[in-house]
């Protein structure tokens, strides 16, 4: 899978702010110099949404707006399984000893949710989270 569309708009924001400790991670992707995970213990529904976090490790440092190095981003994300959209809602980069580079919260009115396209790692994401919304019911 490439990063491409959603995936790459994902790399590059800097938007949570959860550390990576406790957390289930499992890799989805691990393409286009980026390790990209879904925590399970995170994943919930709420009607037609589902929301879940995401881990994005880059095999290189990362340079932020400010020109500051990261390492991964931790990203909380919306899916909706009926209509197969993402949108991010928070995210927060970070050093691989756990500090805070940046971080920023995204409005629940300004959710901005997309199709990703086809055989990227957002449709890897959708196939992950609807999947164990279904298996919960």
């Amino acid at each position: 899978m490439k990063l491409t569309g959603y995936g790459l708009l994902m790399a590059t924001a800097m938007t949570c702010s959860a550390p990576v400790w406790a957390a289930d991670w499992r890799l989805i992707d691990d393409s286009g110099g980026a390790f990209i995970y879904i925590d399970a213990d995170t994943v919930k529904a709420d009607g037609d949404l589902v929301e879940f976090s995401q881990k994005q490790s880059f095999s290189t440092p990362q340079s932020s707006k400010s020109g500051q190095t990261y390492d991964y981003l931790i990203m909380g994300i919306a899916a909706n399984c009926t209509d197969q959209t993402l949108a991010m809602t928070r995210g927060a980069a970070y050093k691989n000893d756990g500090t805070l580079i940046d971080s920023t919260t995204v409005p629940k009115a300004r959710w901005a949710f997309t199709h990703p396209d086809l055989s990227t790692t957002g449709q890897a994401e959708l196939k992950f989270v609807c999947s164990r919304v279904q298996e919960k019911h």
